[in-house]
């Protein structure tokens, strides 16, 4: 017969405890786990910053890649077409249009950024506007044919030009849509146009046609060029197009160009790349004349100003020979903001050249937050070294 008492419950050994864990051990295990989350925090937190200024650094050095390509390109070939007349060329003033709509003198002002460099322009392989862009950066004008011929200026023979025409010794190698520079020390200088069809080669006249082609631009007339003129190849409107361009920084750090003789049709600044939070430039000239650089001379100084190196005088022309380089600094900045202090309170372009040639660039308390970097160039002017020797 089954009994109804229940089974007695063995026997409790001495110290042994009831299952669980006291609140001692879940502190220490609370403990350890926070502990280990804040390290796994910190390294994701250090591996995210790291990510980030990798990136940050390659796209910094893609784009300066880019613009010491694209600006050594357009600044190493400048004078090139019009340097070895030099004489006559350099500080002539330029007159051109482009389907009857006069292009220089400029009749209104520059687009932006642009608006504060004169319409009178006068050719030279480089000036430089000190402190006329975005946040005072500079603006650089630029100018160099393209024509892939001889560099020669050929001389305009005596009482040939008319509104339509001018005869030169030879016209080997020239084609139809070629642009022309004829120049003229007190009259100036005229781009003008190759009428087309046409093939160089016996005959010596030179006629004019097209978009670039005009008898009289802002009261300077083609048959007014006497046997003291001289015609340099520029390139061709359809095929090695010359660059006369001014380059300089805008707002949001880009850096624009504009193309002064409108090849595109149209008088707009054209984006080349953004991330760039300033653009400065210095002269590297010849003091002693003997083709070398000697000294590197800020845009600002007496006698360098973009306003002297234009104003059309021999003693400008002269000194515009003796630059035989230019240097370009450039702040790029990458517009990712991070969440600490990232760059320093100010950044000095030129640091190795003397101190009164120094650009330093204070950065607000939202732009330490951003990376910058530092790019900087020396490009030759090699027409005038060329010339100089």
């Amino acid at each position: 017969m089954a009994s109804d008492t229940p089974p007695s419950l063995p026997p409790r050994q001495p110290g042994h405890r009831s299952s669980g864990f006291s609140i001692v051990e879940l502190l220490v295990a609370l403990a350890i786990g926070m502990a280990l989350t804040a390290a796994i925090t910190m390294v994701m937190m250090r591996h995210d910053a790291s990510r980030r200024m990798l990136t940050s650094s390659n796209d910094s050095q893609l784009n300066a890649n880019y613009l010491g390509y694209v600006l050594d390109r357009a600044l190493r070939n400048a004078g090139t077409g019009f340097a070895q007349g030099w004489r006559t060329n350099y500080g002539c003033l330029l007159h051109a249009s482009r389907s009857g709509t006069q292009l220089l003198p400029r009749t209104a002002g520059f687009p932006a950024p642009f608006g504060s460099v004169s319409g009178q322009v006068r050719l030279a392989p480089l000036i430089i506007h000190a402190g006329a862009g975005a946040g005072g950066s500079d603006i650089i004008m630029v100018a160099a044919g393209a024509s892939g011929l001889g560099e020669s200026a050929s001389r305009v023979l005596p009482g040939s030009a008319t509104s339509t025409s001018v005869l030169i010794p030879t016209t080997v190698g020239m084609r139809g849509n070629d642009l022309v520079l004829v120049a003229e020390a007190g009259m100036g200088c005229m781009v003008q146009q190759m009428a087309a069809p046409f093939t160089g080669g016996a005959t010596q006249l030179v006629t004019t046609g097209g978009a670039y082609a005009a008898s009289t631009i802002a009261g300077v007339n083609l048959n007014g060029y006497s046997g003291a003129a001289t015609l340099s190849m520029l390139g061709n409107s359809t095929g090695n197009q010359p660059q006369l361009q001014l380059i300089g920084l805008g707002d949001a750090g880009t850096l624009f160009s504009h193309d002064l003789l409108r090849l595109d049709g149209a008088d707009a600044a054209r984006p080349m790349a953004n991330g760039v939070a300033d653009f400065q430039a210095l002269y590297g000239i010849d003091t002693n004349n003997d083709g070398e650089l000697d000294n590197w001379v800020s845009p600002a100084d007496a006698g360098w100003t973009a306003a002297e190196l234009q104003n059309g005088s021999d003693a400008a022309r002269d000194r515009l020979l003796t630059i035989m380089a230019v240097r370009l600094g450039l702040v790029l900045r990458d517009d990712r903001i991070e969440r600490e202090t990232v760059s320093a309170a100010g950044l000095t372009l030129f640091a190795d050249l003397p101190a009164a040639v120094r650009t330093t660039r204070s950065l607000s308390s939202d732009e330490q937050r951003m990376r910058h970097r530092i790019l900087e160039m020396t490009i030759p002017m090699r027409n005038n070294i060329h010339q100089a020797r």
